[in-house]
C-alpha cells in the first residue's frame, strides 16, 4: 500500500491518498468537521484517534505512552528552587491529561489544547511574570517561542525539529533532571556576572581615586588596571569548577505504571505547560 500527498493538518491529524482515497487519522472532533459520522469513543484511559476512508469510519486506534521516569524527581526539585506555580498544558483529553498532573504533582492541568491555545496560555502566564516553557514536540513550537525562556530537549527519537529550532535552549541530553541543573547554572552564572561587574568597577574606580589624589603616577593606575580583568576572569572560572548535581547520578529511576499522554496523531512527545513529563508540555515561572 503506497500514500501519497500525505500532510499534517496541524495539532488535529494527517491525510494521505491511498488509492485514489483520502484516508483520514486524527481526533475525533476533526473527522467530524470533515463529515465522518464517528461512533462512540470506546472506554480507554490513554489517548486515541479515529481513522476513516473518505467520509467513512474505519476504525478506533488506542494508543499509550509512558510518563518519563525522572518527570516526578524533576518537577520535584523545580518546585524547591521556587518554580512555581507550575501549569500542565497539554493536547490530551482532560482524563488523560489529568492522570499525568496527579502523577507529578501539577494542579492547575489545562487538556484539550491546540498549538494556537497552547500558545494564548504561556502568553496569559506571562501576563504575571517570567515563564520557563519545556517541550520537545511540534505542537509546543509556538509555546517555546512565546516563553521567557523556552527549554527543548534533543537526543530524543520524540524530539521535533521545529522544537528544537523554536527553544532557546536545548538540552542535549533527554533527561528532565537536567532542568534543576540548568537553573541552577542560570542563577550562578547571574551571580557570576554581578561579581564580575562588581569587581571591574570598584577596582577601576580604587585606581582613578589613587591616581587623582596622587597617591600613585597615572602610569602604575594604568598597569595595575589589567589587574582588575584577571580579577573578573578568575571569578568567572569558578564557574568551570561545578559539580554535576547527585541527582544526575543516581542509578535508573523506577520504572513508571504505562499512562495515557497524547491528545493527537502526533502528540508533542513533550512541555508545565506539560514538565513534558511523557508526551506533554510543562510551563513554569521562571525565579531567577
Amino acid at each position: 500500500m503506497e500514500l501519497s500527498d500525505a500532510r499534517e493538518e496541524r495539532g488535529r491529524g494527517v491525510t494521505a491518498t491511498v488509492d485514489g482515497a483520502c484516508l483520514r487519522l486524527g481526533s475525533a472532533a476533526w473527522l467530524g468537521e470533515c463529515g465522518v459520522a464517528v461512533p462512540p469513543a470506546p472506554e480507554h484511559d490513554g489517548p486515541l484517534v479515529a481513522l476513516a476512508r473518505e467520509r467513512t469510519f474505519l476504525a478506533w486506534i488506542l494508543l499509550d505512552d509512558r510518563l518519563r521516569p525522572e518527570a516526578v524527581v524533576a518537577l520535584a526539585k523545580l518546585r524547591d528552587l521556587g518554580l512555581t506555580p507550575q501549569w500542565l498544558v497539554s493536547g490530551d483529553r482532560p482524563a488523560v491529561a489529568r492522570r499525568i498532573g496527579d502523577a507529578v504533582g501539577i494542579d492547575v492541568v489545562h487538556a484539550g489544547q491546540l498549538p494556537d491555545g497552547k500558545l494564548a496560555l504561556v502568553r496569559q502566564f506571562g501576563q504575571d511574570g517570567r515563564v520557563l516553557v519545556v517541550g520537545d514536540g511540534i505542537n509546543d513550537a509556538l509555546m517555546l517561542r512565546a516563553g521567557t525562556v523556552g527549554v527543548a530537549l534533543a537526543g530524543d527519537s520524540r524530539a521535533c525539529d521545529l522544537a528544537l529550532r523554536s527553544a532557546d535552549i536545548v538540552l542535549r541530553r533527554p533527561d528532565l533532571r537536567a532542568l534543576p541543573e540548568l537553573v541552577l547554572l542560570a542563577r550562578r552564572l547571574r551571580s557570576s556576572i554581578a561579581i564580575g561587574v562588581g569587581l571591574a568597577l570598584g577596582w577601576t574606580g580604587l585606581l582613578v581615586v589613587a591616581a587623582a589624589a596622587g597617591w600613585m603616577p597615572p602610569l602604575a593606575a594604568a598597569l595595575l588596571h589589567t589587574v582588575g580583568s584577571v580579577l573578573v576572569l578568575g571569578n568567572a572560572a569558578r564557574l568551570m569548577r561545578q559539580q554535576v548535581p547527585d541527582h544526575l547520578e543516581d542509578p535508573p529511576c523506577p520504572a513508571t505504571p504505562s499512562l495515557s499522554s497524547s491528545s493527537s496523531p502526533h502528540p508533542p512527545p513533550q512541555a508545565t505547560g506539560t514538565a513534558k513529563t511523557g508526551c506533554r508540555s510543562t510551563v513554569a515561572p521562571t525565579s531567577g
